[in-house]
């Protein structure tokens, strides 16, 4: 069987994204909860990965992502263990050889936007494209991205950053485990005429410490499936749908509430959610009348922020000057994002 290859280089985008109601997502949380309770809201945002595939060497496969040194590997022969393994695997499902893989985000390396997850995105959409180009359907791209990545990580994942960096846009994922059909329903909370709004009234901050979500996340499944945290769960998807109406109704006033109840059970659930960082910037934005939630599943990372205009404003100021006391952070340039997979240099 001939492999596949770029003739030429070619690339494709994706948006990471922001959320509320994470975990949700993951099988044991949506079957345990039912479609009526289980329920996951995201916001793609502007910060987009993109990967570039190009002709290499015969027999070999390149991968160049920043925050890793390079990675080259005979075709079919690397390690999906590697830090970089998610990508190699990718590779060898497509049965791609001869390449060099380069990707390049916009976001911070593990900033908890949903980076890896994007990225797979963003490189099974291009080599489906290459493989078949008129078949290529976002929830195809995104079903396939997240098994591979659940594949490798050798954990049940969950869907939301994939089904964000495929679609784009601000939604609310309603999960029906039961129905093999249709495992999500997509409900549009805003329209993009609504985006400029929305990015005068959210804030994205990066706290300067990388996240590790895996004991967190250890933890949340841990309870859920010893039966002792299954009431607070129902209490976040709850307060999540909520937080999804009041957002597609304008109800801004609302929308803070179910951030900050939303975020008070989190942390109950797992106090050490926040970092040193991320309760200092939760803490101000607080006491500005602003809703804050982490980014997926915290202990680090990036937080977003939600509240008036003027809350925001002035929130803006308050985390910069704190920032002057916390190395790495910063106040990233986030605004909603309409378009889910973007390809380039190649034939529509």
């Amino acid at each position: 069987m001939d492999g596949l290859r770029p003739e030429k280089e070619v690339a494709a985008s994706a948006p990471c994204r922001v959320d509320l109601g994470g975990t949700l997502d993951l099988p044991l949380f949506y079957y345990g909860l039912g479609p009526e309770k289980a329920c996951t809201f995201n916001m793609a945002l502007n910060l987009r990965t993109q990967v570039r595939l190009r002709p290499f060497a015969r027999g070999r496969v390149r991968v160049v992502s920043r925050g890793f040194p390079a990675a080259e590997f005979d075709c079919g022969q690397a390690p999906y263990t590697h830090p970089l393994g998610l990508v190699f695997a990718i590779l060898d499902a497509f049965h791609a050889r001869d390449l060099c893989v380069e990707i390049v985000s916009e976001s911070p390396p593990r900033s908890a936007l949903g980076g890896s997850s994007v990225m797979a995105v963003a490189l099974v959409a291009l080599l489906m494209r290459l493989r078949c180009p008129d078949l290529v359907k976002a929830a195809d791209v995104a079903l396939c991205a997240r098994d591979l990545e659940s594949s490798v990580a050798g954990v049940p994942c969950g869907m939301q950053d994939h089904l964000a960096a495929a679609f784009g846009g601000i939604h609310l994922w309603e999960w029906d485990g039961g129905n093999p059909r249709s495992l999500w329903r997509k409900k549009t909370l805003v329209q993009p005429k609504g985006y400029p709004g929305m990015a005068s009234r959210m804030l994205v901050a990066y706290g300067g410490e990388p996240h590790d979500s895996l004991d967190v996340n250890g933890r949340w499944v841990r309870g859920f499936a010893e039966g002792k945290t299954r009431a607070a769960w129902e209490d976040i998807a709850l307060l999540t749908r909520h937080f999804a109406g009041a957002l597609e109704t304008g109800d801004l006033e609302t929308a803070v509430r179910c951030m900050e109840e939303e975020l008070e059970i989190r942390l109950r659930l797992t106090p050490d959610v926040l970092d040193r960082a991320g309760l200092c910037l939760a803490a101000a934005a607080r006491e500005l009348g602003c809703g804050v939630r982490f980014a997926g599943a915290g202990g680090g990372g990036c937080l977003w922020a939600l509240g008036t205009e003027e809350a925001v404003r002035a929130l803006r100021t308050k985390w910069q000057g704190l920032m002057q006391d916390l190395p790495g952070a910063c106040i990233l340039d986030a605004a909603p994002e309409k378009d889910g997979i973007l390809f380039e240099n190649m034939a529509s």
